[in-house]
C-alpha cells in the first residue's frame, strides 16, 4: 500500500511486527536447538554409553546445521534465494524428526538413566509437536492432491468447443 511514493503507516507497522516476531522466533529456535545440541554433545562427553550411536551423531550434525541456518537466516533470506537448498534443508528436518523420535524411544526402552534429563523431556515434547505438524502437512498435501485430481477430472470431462476459424 503506497500513497504518493510513501508506505502506508498501517502496512509499515505490520511489516515491522512481522520482522520482530521473526527475529524473536529465530532467536528462540537458536537457543532451543543450541540447548539440544549441548545435551546431545554432553551425552558423549559424560560417557553415557547407552545413548551413543548413529542416531545421536545424526542428531548432533542436524542440530548444528539448524543453529547455523537460523543464524544465517537472521541476515539472509536463503530459503527464497536458494530453493533447492531449502528443499534439502526440509529433507534434513524431516529426517531429524524421525531419527530423534527413534532415539527417544530407544533411550526409554533401554532405561538409559544417564540420558534422562530436563533437556531430554523437552526434546521429547518438541519432537511430538514436530510429528504433529508433519502429520498435518501430509494430510494437507493429500487433500490438495485429491482436490486437484477431482478438479482435473472435472475439467477433462467438459466438452471442448470447436476451434474458431475451421
Amino acid at each position: 500500500m503506497y500513497t504518493q511514493g510513501r508506505m502506508d503507516n498501517g502496512y509499515a507497522s505490520y511489516i515491522t511486527i512481522v520482522r520482530v516476531v521473526f527475529v524473536v522466533l529465530s532467536l528462540g529456535m537458536i537457543a532451543l536447538n543450541s540447548w539440544f545440541l549441548y545435551y546431545v554433545d554432553q551425552l558423549e562427553r559424560s560417557g553415557c554409553k547407552c545413548a551413543l550411536g548413529w542416531r545421536r551423531s545424526v542428531m548432533e550434525a542436524a542440530l548444528a546445521l539448524f543453529v547455523l541456518a537460523a543464524l544465517v537466516g537472521l541476515f539472509v533470506n536463503w530459503q527464497t534465494h536458494f530453493p533447492l537448498l531449502a528443499l534439502l534443508y526440509m529433507s534434513i528436518v524431516l529426517t531429524y524428526i524421525f531419527v530423534a523420535r527413534n532415539f527417544i524411544m530407544e533411550v526409554k526402552e533401554t532405561h538409559c538413566d544417564c540420558a534422562q534429563s530436563d533437556a531430554f523431556k523437552v526434546l521429547n515434547v518438541v519432537n511430538w509437536i514436530q510429528l504433529f505438524f508433519v502429520a498435518v502437512l501430509v494430510l494437507t498435501l493429500l487433500l490438495k492432491m485429491a482436490f486437484m485430481m477431482t478438479v482435473g477430472r472435472a475439467a477433462l470431462a467438459r466438452p471442448v468447443g470447436r476451434l474458431s476459424g475451421r
